[in-house]
């Protein structure tokens, strides 16, 4: 089913293809990725396609639109969606058409609000795209009886003077306290370091300490950091890493901050995209009952690698948190390091073919 045949009118004014061409700057551009959804939509109109994707991704937060959409699609979970896109029972003209269907006179709104987005340098990339990052596509979970899905949408802010990076490309995530040591912001700094150089791209939440140290550090050493938060506009990050946060890839899974909902919980479903982001995960020092231990639940879940640095300072909560992670290790869940030495050992292991 060609979708431009139901999508009424194009975009007004300047299209989106132009504004797409404006912004190309090296790399993975704008440009290619629109030529790619040309051809993955069977000819349809990608604009279209954006927009119904991103439309129908602004709307999930609403109980009464989720459930007409999966009325529509014929479907119990958006998982059970992804699932059977994967599997090849469920194509994408078809995925598409339905989510048209139950967006109704909306669409127009939400390609105004593609049309802008573009043109301030986010790239909206959906679901069934090449480009985005397969990883996160095959990530299945279960939390109390509830399927949790990737997004249907992935929104990408580029740092200035870059093109879209490989999201596909090896990745590792590094996570930690925003209430630091010395011990912690220097191991962090070594890790990001060394992550850059063996040529994994970086994944982390761009928060104070342990994310602020190790980004810092991968930019430094020639390194792509792919900086996760739940929402781009405003693009709320700490004082301490909105410089970094300028060179960073920026993703989100909601373009606006919701209106409605819990903000914290928003926090706390972001872990799952680092985790799903990533083929391994390094935890540098935590607290108890902090956040990195909701990462590394999501990670575990996940079935992903897991390192956990030692923890030098025993008597302390750092130490404390780390003995609980210590735990996985003895249940051969997670690895145990005691030097960046040791780390870069294991890196190097992950590194080969």
């Amino acid at each position: 089913m060609n979708i431009s045949s139901l999508s009424g009118n194009t975009f007004s004014g300047v299209s989106l293809y132009l504004l797409i061409q404006w912004l190309e700057v090296g790399g993975l551009t704008f440009g290619t990725l629109i030529s790619r959804l040309a051809s993955e939509v069977s000819g349809s109109d990608p604009n279209t396609v954006i927009s119904i994707v991103h439309g129908v991704q602004s709307m999930l937060s609403e109980r009464q639109f989720r459930d007409r959409v999966l009325r529509v699609l014929g479907v119990e979970s958006f998982q059970e969606v992804l699932r059977l896109y994967l599997d090849g029972k469920l194509g994408v003209d078809y995925i598409l058409s339905k989510l048209q269907e139950a967006l109704g006179g909306k669409l127009e709104m939400f390609r105004v609000e593609v049309e802008r987005m573009v043109s301030e340098g986010v790239v909206p990339i959906p679901f069934f795209s090449t480009f985005y990052p397969r990883r996160l596509l095959e990530y299945e979970v279960r939390r109390s009886g509830s399927k949790l899905y990737p997004p249907l949408a992935l929104y990408v802010r580029l740092p200035g003077g870059s093109g879209l990076p490989d999201l596909n490309a090896r990745a590792v995530a590094v996570v930690g306290t925003r209430k630091c040591t010395v011990w912690g912001r220097r191991t962090a700094g070594e890790t990001g370091s060394l992550v850059a150089r063996l040529g994994f791209v970086l994944v982390t939440g761009l928060a104070e300490c342990i994310d602020e140290a190790a980004s810092r550090a991968a930019l430094k050493a020639g390194g792509v950091v792919v900086g996760v938060r739940p929402w781009l506009k405003p693009l709320s990050t700490p004082r301490e890493t909105r410089d970094v946060a300028e060179k960073a890839v920026v993703v989100a899974e909601n373009y606006r901050k919701p209106r409605t909902g819990s903000i914290a919980k928003l926090y706390y479903l972001r872990n799952r995209l680092i985790a799903g982001l990533s083929e391994l995960v390094i935890v540098v020092e935590a607290r108890p009952g902090g956040g990195s231990m909701h990462q590394i639940e999501w990670s575990i879940k996940a079935g992903r690698k897991l390192v956990v640095f030692k923890h030098p300072h025993e008597n302390t909560e750092y130490y404390e948190a780390y003995m609980k992670y210590a735990k996985y290790a003895e249940r051969g869940r997670a690895m145990i390091v005691e030097n960046i030495g040791e780390l870069e050992e294991h890196l190097k292991k992950l590194q080969a073919p």
